[in-house]
C-alpha cells in the first residue's frame, strides 16, 4: 500500500524514575515538570552526570524498581516521523541477579491511536552489568496496524550503589501495514 506508514527505524529512550539530582550520590530528582517530554529530558540530563557503579559497591540482596518514561522515534514515510511516549518500569533483583521491565501506556505525538505493552524479561546481572534481557510482548496497536519490537538488552548499573541503570537494545521493529522490518535501538535510563 503506497500510503501505509513505513517503519525505517525505532529509537527509544526511556528515562526511568529518578530520585535527587546529585552526581556525587548517584541519584536524580523525580520532580515532575509539566508533561512527559520535559520530565524525560530532565531525567536524561541528570542521569548523564552518573558514573558506572563499582563492582564492590553493587548490592547483593534486595531489589530496586525504577519508574519513569520512554520516548522513541519511528519513521512513518520518506520524510516524516512519529515520536512515541510511554510509562516505563524496570526491576533489578540483586538477590537472584534478574532484570525485567515493561513499557506501557503508549502515546503518539502524531495522535495515532496506540495501545499495548513491550516487555523486557530474562536479564541476568553479573558484576555491575546485565545481559540477555529479551524484548517482546504482543505487538503494539499502531493506528490501523501493529508495531512489533523484538531483540535483546544489556546494560550497566550507574551511581554509587546501583541507583541508576543504563541499557541498550539491539533488535528489530516491524510495522504490520506494510511488513517493513527495520533496526531497533532502545536506550533505558533509570534511577531509584
Amino acid at each position: 500500500m503506497g500510503n501505509s506508514p513505513k517503519l525505517a527505524g525505532l529509537a527509544v529512550v526511556a528515562a526511568l524514575g529518578l530520585s535527587a539530582c546529585q552526581s556525587t550520590s548517584g541519584a536524580c530528582d523525580q520532580a515532575t515538570p509539566s508533561g512527559r517530554i520535559a520530565a524525560t529530558n530532565l531525567m536524561i540530563d541528570c542521569f548523564a552526570t552518573l558514573n558506572p557503579t563499582s563492582v564492590a559497591n553493587m548490592p547483593t540482596s534486595g531489589s530496586a524498581t525504577y519508574n519513569g518514561y520512554s520516548t522513541g522515534s519511528i519513521e512513518t514515510g520518506p520524510s516524516s516521523t512519529d515520536v512515541l511516549y510511554s510509562d516505563a518500569t524496570m526491576t533489578a533483583n540483586f538477590g537472584t541477579n534478574a532484570v525485567s521491565g515493561s513499557l506501557t501506556n503508549f502515546q503518539s505525538a502524531n495522535a495515532v491511536s496506540m495501545s499495548g505493552t513491550v516487555n523486557i524479561t530474562g536479564g541476568t546481572i553479573s558484576g555491575n552489568t546485565y545481559t540477555g534481557g529479551t524484548i517482546g510482548g504482543a505487538p503494539l496497536n499502531y493506528g490501523a496496524g501493529t508495531l512489533a519490537i523484538s531483540g535483546t538488552t544489556s546494560g550497566v548499573f550507574m551511581g554509587d550503589s546501583a541507583q541508576g541503570l543504563l541499557s541498550t537494545l539491539s533488535g528489530t521493529s516491524t510495522l504490520s501495514t506494510n511488513g517493513h522490518n527495520a533496526a531497533a535501538t532502545l536506550i533505558i535510563l533509570g534511577s531509584q
